[in-house]
C-alpha cells in the first residue's frame, strides 16, 4: 500500500509543478496524459489559473482529450456509439468559426493559433516521450506549444 501511496503523491506533485509553471508562465492550458486518470479541472493558486486537462489513457478508460467549438472535452469511448465502421471522406475546404473568429482552412493551411499551451509530460519511460512526440504536430494545430518533461531523479 505504500507504494500505490507513494505513486499517487508523485502524480500529484508532478500536476501542482505543471500547473504552478503554466501560471507562472501564463498559460492557458496544462495538457498531460498517461498519468491513467482523465481530467479536467481549474488550479488555481494566489498568481492566477490554469484549466488543466489530461487525457486518461487509450486502454484501460478508452479516454482522449477533444477541442470543438472552443471548448476541451473528456471523450470516452463506447463500442456501442459506433456500431459500423465506415470510410468517412474528408472535405478539402472546411469553415471554421470558432466564435470569434471566422475562416477558411484547407489541407494546406495551418490550423489559425489562438491558444498558448503547456504540454506536461511524464518522461519515466515506457515510450512517454515518443508518444509525445507523436501528439506535439497536432497541439501545435491549435496554438502555441511548450513542453515540460518530469522525470526521476537519478
Amino acid at each position: 500500500m505504500a507504494g500505490v501511496n507513494k505513486a499517487v503523491s508523485k502524480i500529484n506533485d508532478f500536476e501542482l509543478i505543471a500547473a504552478e509553471l503554466a501560471i507562472e508562465k501564463k498559460y492557458d492550458y496544462v495538457i498531460c496524459g498517461h498519468i491513467h486518470q482523465p481530467q479536467k479541472k481549474i488550479v488555481e493558486t494566489k498568481d492566477g489559473k490554469v484549466t488543466y486537462l489530461n487525457s486518461g489513457d487509450w486502454v484501460e478508460h478508452c479516454t482522449a482529450l477533444e477541442y470543438q467549438q472552443s471548448e476541451w472535452t473528456i471523450f470516452e469511448y463506447d463500442e456501442k456509439d459506433f456500431p459500423a465502421t465506415q470510410t468517412v471522406e474528408m472535405k478539402t475546404n472546411v469553415n471554421v468559426n470558432d466564435g470569434r473568429n471566422q475562416f477558411l482552412l484547407n489541407s494546406s493551411q495551418p490550423f489559425k493559433r489562438f491558444m498558448k499551451i503547456f504540454y506536461a509530460v511524464q518522461a519515466t519511460g515506457n515510450g512517454h516521450i515518443s508518444r509525445a512526440m507523436e501528439l506535439l504536430p497536432y497541439l501545435e494545430r491549435y496554438g502555441k506549444v511548450d513542453i515540460f518533461l518530469s522525470g526521476a531523479k537519478q
